[in-house]
């Protein structure tokens, strides 16, 4: 039997799983608007790959939510932390912006498949 307070080991790993793709998000972010403009992509580029992003992880959210709910959490989270880990790195190679943006609806998805299931647990 439990005690009041202590976490099941299936949270303990979800929550320690999630500790590198929060680093490599916030890596991403940061090196989206700081590094980027230095590169020579304008303001207005790396609001539109921001906002870019965000709105693929809020569009993708619900039917990755449903998906989750009908074939399992597990795949789904594993996917979303796999395609994360690419989509960090581009920021670093390139500065071409159709590239960027690309990356950005990938991670925009990624995130989505791993937030909607990680709200779930």
């Amino acid at each position: 039997m439990r005690s009041f307070g202590e976490v099941p080991p299936e949270v303990s790993r979800v929550v320690l799983g999630a500790g590198p793709l929060a680093a490599g998000l916030g890596f991403y972010e940061v090196a989206i608007a700081v590094f980027l403009p230095l590169e020579g992509v304008s303001i207005t580029g790396v609001g539109a790959i921001l906002t870019t992003f965000g709105l693929a992880a809020v569009v993708c959210s619900i039917p990755f939510s449903i998906l989750s709910d009908r074939y399992g959490r597990k795949m789904l989270m594993f996917i979303g932390v796999l395609l994360s880990m690419p989509v960090t790195i581009v920021p670093g190679l390139t500065s071409d912006f159709f590239i960027l943006e690309m990356s950005a609806l990938v991670g925009g998805a990624a995130e989505a498949m791993y937030i909607s299931t990680w709200n779930a647990y």
